[in-house]
Order: C-alpha cells, then sequence, then structure tokens
C-alpha cells in the first residue's frame, strides 16, 4: 500500500505577523501620543511664558512713561530704576499672569522657573545700548505612556523668551553729526569733514561716520575738534580716518558700529501752491512752495510765521534779517541755502515743560528743523554768525550738508558761533572762520517712544 505524503502547513504563521505588527502598530499609537501631550504641553508653557514676559515689560514701560523725563534715553541709571521699583514691577507683572494661567514661578531663574527683571547700560563703542530685559524660564512635567519604558515616566519640558524694552530715546542716539553716505567700504574723501581751523566743541552727543572722516586743523591749541560729555568721534572701517594739519581731536577718533536713524516725516497738504513773497514786509504762511524745474532767490529781510513748509526746486535765502521760529522745511526736491546776516532766526518747533507743543506743530515737527526728502540728492548750506540762533535736527538721507560758521567784523576774539543742530546726511562738512559749538538740546524736543522687542 502506498504511503500518502503530506505537506508541512504554513498554517498559524499568519498569528505570529499579526502579533508583531500588533506590537508595532501599538508602540506607533503610544509614541505618538506621549509626542502628541509632550508638544503641547510643551506649547502652553511656552504661550504662558510669552503672555507673562510681555506683561511684565509692559508694565515696565509703563513704570518708565510714570518717569517721564527722568527715564529716557539721557537720563538712563539702571540704579536709580531699581530704586524706583521699576525692575521689580515687571517681576510681579510676571509672576501674576503666570499665576492665571495655573504657572507658578517667582524671581529666581535659576531653577529654571522664575522671571528676571534686569537694566542694561552698554556701550557698543559708539553709543549706549539701555533697555531692560523681562526673562522668563518655565518648566513642566508630562507624564508617559510608552515612553516611559526609556525615558522615565515623566517628561520634563523647559521652555524661556526675554522681552527687552527700550526707553524714549533721541534720534540717532543723540549723536550730534552722523553722515549716513555708506559704501560697505571705505570710500575715501565722502562722509564726514571737519575742518577745524578755529576751534570746533561739540557739547552734546558725539561724531559718527558710517563711512570716512577727515578733521582738519592748523596744529595749534585753539584748532581743532573737542567732544564733550563723553561723547566718542567714530568712523566706520579700519583706514578710513584722516587729518590734515595736525588738528588737536579729542577723544581719539576710532572704529566703531554704525549709526541709522529713523525720523518721522512731515506730511504735506495737498494744497494749491503758494507764490514766494516779492518785496520786503510780506510774510511766508506755511503751505506748498516753488516748482522742481525754478530755482528761487529771495534776497530781502524775510519773516516766516510758524508751521511747516513744503518746497520744490531750489531755494536761496539771502537776507540781513530772517525770523523763521517754529518752523519745519521739508525740501520734496532741490538745494536749499541760508545766508545770515546781521540776524538769524531758524528753529523748529520744541515741546513746553507740560510737554505741549509750541506754534506751528501739526504738521511741523517738534525738533524737525529741515526735511530733506529720501530720493532727492540736493544740498543744504546754512552760513551763520555769532547772532544766529539755530535748533533743530537737520535729516537730509541722500543728501549733502554744509554747516558754516563766520566771524563778523565786530566780533571779539574767541567769538563763538553757536549752532542748536543735529546734522544726519548723507554727507556733512562743516566749517567757516570762526570758533564754533554744536549744542543739540536734551530736553525740549520729544523723544521716539518707548519699544518692546520679543526675542526667543
Amino acid at each position: 500500500m502506498k504511503k500518502i505524503r503530506r505537506e508541512k502547513s504554513e498554517n498559524g504563521q499568519i498569528l505570529i505577523l499579526l502579533t508583531l505588527a500588533l506590537v508595532g502598530i501599538l508602540a506607533s499609537v503610544a509614541l505618538a501620543l506621549d509626542g502628541a501631550m509632550i508638544y503641547s504641553d510643551r506649547r502652553i508653557a511656552q504661550n504662558a511664558a510669552d503672555a507673562s514676559s510681555i506683561s511684565g515689560a509692559q508694565a515696565v514701560a509703563e513704570e518708565l512713561l510714570a518717569l517721564g523725563e527722568d527715564a529716557t534715553y539721557f537720563n538712563w541709571d539702571c540704579d536709580t530704576l531699581e530704586t524706583q521699583g521699576v525692575l521689580s514691577s515687571g517681576d510681579v507683572a510676571a509672576e501674576s499672569h503666570a499665576s492665571i494661567v495655573d504657572f507658578n514661578i517667582d524671581d529666581n531663574i535659576s531653577d529654571n522657573n522664575g522671571v528676571e527683571t534686569e537694566c542694561f547700560d552698554i556701550f557698543n563703542g559708539t553709543y549706549y545700548e539701555t533697555f531692560v530685559d523681562v526673562f522668563v524660564k518655565i518648566k513642566n512635567e508630562t507624564p508617559t505612556s510608552f515612553l516611559q519604558l526609556i525615558a522615565g515616566d515623566v517628561i520634563q519640558n523647559e521652555v524661556e523668551v526675554k522681552t527687552r524694552v527700550y526707553p524714549m530715546t533721541e534720534t540717532g542716539y543723540g549723536m550730534t553729526l552722523i553722515s549716513l553716505y555708506d559704501p560697505e567700504y571705505c570710500d575715501k574723501g565722502i562722509g564726514l569733514e571737519i575742518k577745524g581751523g578755529p576751534r570746533v566743541d561739540i557739547d552734546v552727543g558725539g561724531i559718527v561716520s558710517n563711512s570716512y572722516l577727515k578733521i582738519s586743523g592748523t596744529g595749534s591749541e585753539d584748532s581743532g575738534v573737542w567732544v564733550n560729555n563723553n561723547g566718542p568721534i567714530t568712523y566706520a572701517y579700519d583706514g578710513c580716518y584722516d587729518e590734515n594739519g595736525s588738528p588737536t581731536v579729542e577723544p581719539d577718533p576710532r572704529v566703531g558700529p554704525k549709526v541709522i536713524p529713523e525720523v518721522d516725516e512731515p506730511i504735506c497738504v495737498e494744497d494749491d501752491t503758494i507764490p514766494y513773497p516779492k518785496k520786503e514786509g510780506t510774510p511766508m504762511t506755511p503751505g506748498n512752495y516753488g516748482d522742481p524745474k525754478k530755482s528761487n532767490v529771495i534776497n530781502f529781510d524775510l519773516d516766516m510765521e510758524p508751521g511747516l513748509y513744503c518746497i520744490d526746486g531750489d531755494l536761496t535765502i539771502h537776507s540781513d534779517i530772517l525770523n523763521a521760529a517754529n518752523v519745519t522745511l521739508k525740501l520734496k526736491t532741490g538745494s536749499l541755502t541760508i545766508n545770515a546776516g546781521s540776524s538769524l532766526t531758524l528753529t523748529a518747533p520744541y515741546l513746553d515743560d507740560d510737554g505741549e507743543c509750541t506754534e506751528g506743530c501739526g504738521p511741523a515737527i517738534p525738533g524737525l528743523l529741515i526735511y530733506m526728502s529720501e530720493g532727492n540728492t540736493g544740498n543744504i548750506q546754512i552760513n551763520g554768525n555769532s547772532d544766529s540762533s539755530i535748533a533743530g535736527t537737520i535729516y537730509a538721507p541722500d543728501g549733502d550738508v554744509k554747516i558754516n560758521g563766520n566771524a563778523q567784523v565786530d566780533d571779539e576774539p574767541g567769538e563763538v558761533v553757536s549752532f542748536g543742530v543735529q546734522v544726519i546726511a548723507n554727507t556733512i562738512y562743516v566749517g567757516g572762520t570762526a570758533n564754533m559749538e554744536f549744542v543739540y538740546p536734551s530736553s525740549g524736543y520729544p523723544v521716539g517712544d518707548i519699544k518692546l522687542e520679543v526675542a526667543k
């Protein structure tokens, strides 16, 4: 009898495969669930840290506003802010907000679960960077399911965020002369030049060239440039400073960071163009003047009423007497030349002791004397003397500015021509025949708003 041969059966092997697959599926699901929970808890913690830090920064900002001029860029003092409770207000507000969303933090971040509000006053080589940081760290724990086999019962999340509060700050960090020309290398001969044949004193702020700097003088103790109040003299690139005639220069010029200021643009009203006055005794009133294709010359005594003047085309004012107080001049196109005679008054609007603007404000801007529109490559030349009163910021991002201080025949020896101006321009030239001083006021002109910046 023949034996029946049976083939080996593979029945039941699918159970092994299904078991292995099921283990993998369950592990993937558990891992996904754990991962989702960890991510969700981390996101919750990060949101809490963000909101707490911002809340602390807002409390600091409110305290700075309450202190007013005692807590601006010019009057920044970290010891004073701590004494006044500004820093502790940031801690309290951050802790309070964190507790609202069920996170308990204190004023100690060493355990990665707290808040620290700290004041800074750091010299970066050209100007002091002043700010307050509200630094928040939060940690929380997420229970695990599958991951506990390899990472323990819980996974700990740690998050952090820093919100920076900048104080109200003068334009260009209070620097008096700022050349914006920046070819991204040292372009010899273009930038900022001071011809200190007489003496030139910078009493507030400092001197900054984003490219080339040249200072000339006769080598005498009374010839050169002096920057007072510990202000700097800087240029942007090695080899981008020259001296001519061995002037006295204090402090020593050195390489420093660039300064790129922000200046609000005055808005011109779209009214009809007003004709320039044709004779003495006819005052100019605020409004739109000129034609981009024409040049205009005023060669008689002139009064300019307070307000904003929007000018197209070249304008030369050659007056023995010019009275222009509380004005802002916006040069939409063209160049401006102002020659001083026996009396020159050219001042921007300013703020009184109560923070209210004097005459001429709106749309004229307090503190802004001359604004040259971006793209206008014209020039501004102001020739002043010892009887001149000139005050405000001159801003010409694409134009060139020349400031001359000229001695008068009846000036006493050592007579000084004073300019209460800040000059921010593509290129700047300062020179003349008289001793000059730049005294840009640190009060009476508005400063920039307090700013908050979040950095994770």
